[in-house]
């Protein structure tokens, strides 16, 4: 009797692991997906009081590029219920971002993107990079005196010594005030 008591502790033990991790796996969806929920209301309110002052002030063709990389940026941000995008999907996300920051701040902010082309297929949980973009800009440019200044996003693949494998590595850097 031994030996099945001992094999039915370690199916149960199994078992419970399994439920653990599929717990756990389900959390992180929740959370992702909690994240993607949370796109700032005031990035919204800012776009939208833009575009009536440019409305109000005659500008047709800059409200209408304003609604449609607006459109673009939530479009992007809301599709699918996907929780990955491709690097390539998430870098085309942050530049519209970064565009309708600069209708709003008059193009005073430079956005490079060095990213080799062989990662660009690879995923990445969306709206990863998007929160660290907002931050560079509103507590790094613009506390500048000049409003001015530039954001580098620069990946690479770089071999992880633990586990043997090839690890996409992000560095985003400004010259703001931080």
């Amino acid at each position: 009797h031994e030996g099945s008591i001992g094999n039915l502790c370690n199916d149960q033990i199994e078992t419970l692991m399994d439920e653990q991790a599929a717990t756990a796996d389900q959390l992180r969806v929740t959370e992702v997906q909690a994240l993607q929920a949370q796109i700032n209301p005031h990035f919204l309110y800012n776009m939208l009081d833009m575009i009536n002052w440019m409305a109000l002030s005659g500008s047709g063709r800059e409200v209408s590029d304003a609604v449609q990389n607006l459109s673009k940026f939530y479009r992007l941000s809301l599709s699918k219920k996907e929780i990955y995008v491709t690097i390539e999907d998430e870098l085309r996300h942050i530049d519209l971002y970064v565009l309708l920051q600069n209708m709003r701040f008059d193009d005073k902010i430079d956005f490079i993107i060095d990213v080799p082309d062989e990662i660009m297929e690879c995923s990445i949980p969306k709206l990863v990079l998007q929160p660290i973009i907002e931050n560079a800009l509103l507590h790094g440019i613009l506390e500048k005196n000049t409003r001015e200044g530039t954001v580098v996003v620069m990946a690479w693949e770089e071999m992880n010594e633990v586990s043997g494998k090839e690890d996409i590595v992000f560095t985003i850097s400004d010259d703001g005030v931080g």
